[in-house]
């Protein structure tokens, strides 16, 4: 997670490596996945569809170690 939230970053402020986020593009997709096959699958009742979308985004950079 640390490693795709720095190449998060490097790609936001423009200096991101092209070859590097080709190659990890596949595990971000795959990490995205598991999260909201994890919601899913717990059957949390969170709300309306911003609010699941918001706490996912909340839960996914509070579980990045810096």
């Amino acid at each position: 997670m640390k490693k795709l939230y720095g190449m998060r970053s490097a790609v936001v402020h423009g200096h991101a490596k092209i070859a590097e986020v080709n190659e990890y593009s596949p595990i971000a997709e795959q990490v995205l996945q598991d999260v909201i096959k994890w919601y899913l699958d717990k059957g949390i009742s969170i709300g309306q569809p911003d609010t699941v979308a918001g706490k996912i985004d909340e839960d996914f950079v509070a579980n990045v170690q810096l």
